[in-house]
């Protein structure tokens, strides 16, 4: 059922308590503590009635007879309508008990914002919004705003190297978003570029005359099915903007969350002192089994590294 539609109901009810425990609470009082009718005067702590007294104290309790310790008139209770005021007051007790045997989650009913909060919590409060939002998207109880947003949050975490429940769960939802077509294209991109994670090492320091080695590696951060990931080694290098070797060389290609791998290379430097390395391997993305078709998404993404010939 749609948050909004329970909520809706959960305020009716609530409503509807609230007006059957106002009546029940005004029939029990006017059951019990009636209006006063008539004009006889009694004394307002015991009752006792005073007409004909010139005492200044009650003879039945001695309360001093002052003008505001004496009523006038009495009370006719109605013990019926008393009984019936406190019958219907134990039927809210009776259901909410009926509802905790039976053991209601009252976290279904939390508004979706604050359910995406506890997400920020840590331990079991963030488990049980991770498990509350699930169970919401599957009922289609989940709107296009909050959708959006917690696709936003999932590529935010496939962004970074962080490891952990939260992450693969975030992940995992904008990838299942990804399949539902519920992905802008400015999304898509950020999910493709972001499915693959490069890093260049190359040591800091190189004896002159030897080459320089290098070594690009490959990480994936995507467990789309039939999503294939494949990297050409290198597309070109350059020593400081001058190009020393162009490709493409090798390739390499996986599918899913911690897919990996590295290829090492060497390229010559004679020039002592300092030096900018780029790496520009390609990035190519297919969508089915293995690289058959066009790619969904490619790039050249340049890798840069400092290192010392001395």
């Amino acid at each position: 059922m749609n948050s909004v539609v329970i909520i809706f109901v959960m305020m009716v009810f609530a409503v509807l308590v609230g007006v059957l425990l106002v009546s029940a609470l005004v029939m029990f009082k006017r059951g019990l503590w009636p209006q006063r009718y008539g004009d006889e005067p009694h004394c307002r702590h015991c009752g006792y009635l005073l007409i004909g007294i010139d005492a200044k104290r009650c003879p039945e309790c001695g309360t001093a007879l002052l003008p505001n310790n004496i009523v006038f008139g009495e009370r006719h209770r109605q013990l019926g309508m008393a009984a019936i005021g406190a019958a219907i007051l134990l039927i809210p007790g009776i259901l909410l008990v009926s509802l905790i045997v039976h053991g209601i989650s009252w976290y279904h009913f939390k508004p979706t914002y604050f359910v995406i909060h506890d997400l920020q919590s840590n331990g079991a409060i963030a488990l049980q919004a991770m498990n509350e939002l699930d169970r919401r998207e599957m009922a289609g109880g989940l709107s296009n705003k909050y959708e959006q947003r917690l696709i936003e949050l999932g590529l935010a975490q496939q962004a970074t190297n962080a490891t952990g429940t939260f992450p693969s769960w975030a992940i995992e939802f904008a990838e299942k978003q990804f399949q539902a077509g519920k992905l802008t294209d400015a999304q898509k991109q950020r999910l493709f570029r972001q499915s693959v994670q490069l890093t260049l090492s190359t040591p800091s320091i190189v004896a002159l005359g030897n080459d320089v080695p290098f070594q690009v590696s490959v990480a994936s951060r995507v467990t789309i099915p039939h999503l294939y990931v494949k990297i050409i080694e290198w597309e070109s290098v350059s020593i400081d903007d001058r190009i020393v070797m162009s490709g493409p060389s090798g390739s390499s290609g996986f599918s899913g969350l911690g897919g990996s791998g590295s290829s090492a290379n060497g390229v010559p430097c004679k020039q002592p002192g300092r030096h900018r390395l780029i790496v520009v391997p390609r990035i190519e993305l297919y969508q089915g089994n293995g690289n058959m078709g066009p790619p969904v998404y490619s790039e050249d993404r340049s890798l840069t590294a400092w290192f010392t010939v001395g």
